[in-house]
């Protein structure tokens, strides 16, 4: 059973908004919040005036990919483009992570996108000049969808080099999400360095294409690695107490199939496997030397923690 799963039917708070000891709320205000602005799915085109709103609801897997990455979640809402909550962000509102500050332009040009193009623009360089570095615009096919803009104008690179990581379904719920980042904030800011460096090298690379493609294939091949590697370990139906080396690696049965530890790939050693078929005994757990996941430095062990402890669907 899943940990999401198994919290759900023993743990009373699962599903509540954290609490957090005061004493724990003043420290942590002191520490300087990753903010991101973000919208519900509109495709806005300034030279057109075209502004088309897919839903007025905000897209459940872009909000848990914001939550899952920044601290504050920054919708901006205005008195001609009038958009309510919804139970998703009233709740984010009730536990402090989001705000919905109004930036209605002062003066109304009658042209809709330019409206709500400017008032997603003007958010962002508010919260950015009260905190220089830390904040990103959301942009994308499912958010803020700004036709003919530079998107790293707006920190957009960086968010796309969060987009290589990937991150659970759309319906884990929010409350879920918020104490898993308070039990893995270590994690969570290795991860942020390691992130905000590749956005750093990819912004001054002379050929800043191809420094991002490398840098979003370094992302996502790392995270998927360990993720890999982090479903293999926990599967059940286990050979009791079986460690195998081949050529210096170890690693260990699961449904008649041997994994490699460190590197997740399949091995093909049938025989091997065959003649432990009968040994197989189930609901049997085992140590293994799975170095990557025990490495609490590996910045990408927040997204692998991400999936273990997240996941939802299919557990």
């Amino acid at each position: 059973m899943g940990e999401a799963r198994w919290r759900r039917q023993h743990d009373p708070n699962y599903g509540k908004a954290p609490k957090t000891a005061s004493e724990e709320q003043q420290r942590s205000e002191l520490t300087p919040k990753h903010g991101i602005v973000i919208s519900p799915p509109v495709e806005v085109d300034i030279e057109n005036n075209h502004l088309h709103l897919a839903s007025t609801a905000l897209d459940p897997f872009e909000l848990r990919f914001a939550l899952l990455f920044w601290d504050k979640l920054v919708w901006p809402q205005n008195r001609i483009i009038d958009i309510e909550n919804g139970p998703d962000a009233d709740f984010l509102i009730s536990a402090g992570v989001m705000q919905r500050p109004d930036f209605t332009p002062a003066n109304f040009s009658g042209e809709l996108a330019t409206v709500y193009a400017q008032v997603q623009l003007d958010a962002f360089r508010a919260f950015e000049d009260l905190q220089p570095g830390y904040w990103s615009l959301a942009q994308g096919e499912h958010t803020f969808n700004l036709l003919s803009q530079e998107a790293d104008k707006h920190r957009g690179v960086l968010v796309t080099l969060h987009r290589a990581v990937p991150i659970p379904t759309g319906d884990v719920p929010l409350a879920e999400i918020l104490e898993f980042k308070e039990r893995r904030s270590a994690e969570l800011l290795r991860f942020r360095d390691e992130i905000e460096n590749l956005y750093l090298n990819v912004a001054n690379a002379a050929d800043q294409t191809m420094a991002l493609r490398r840098a979003i294939e370094r992302i996502d091949s790392a995270c998927t690695d360990l993720i890999k590697v982090q479903r293999e370990w926990k599967l059940k139906s286990l050979a009791a107490s079986m460690n195998f080396s081949v050529n210096g690696r170890e690693f260990f049965t699961a449904t008649g199939a041997l994994i490699g530890a460190f590197c997740g790939e399949p091995i093909s050693l049938t025989s091997v496997a065959n003649s432990l078929a009968g040994a197989i005994l189930t609901n049997v757990t085992f140590s293994v030397g799975t170095a990557i996941l025990r490495n609490k430095d590996n910045p990408y062990r927040y997204a692998a923690l991400a999936h273990k402890e997240l996941m939802v669907v299919g557990d």
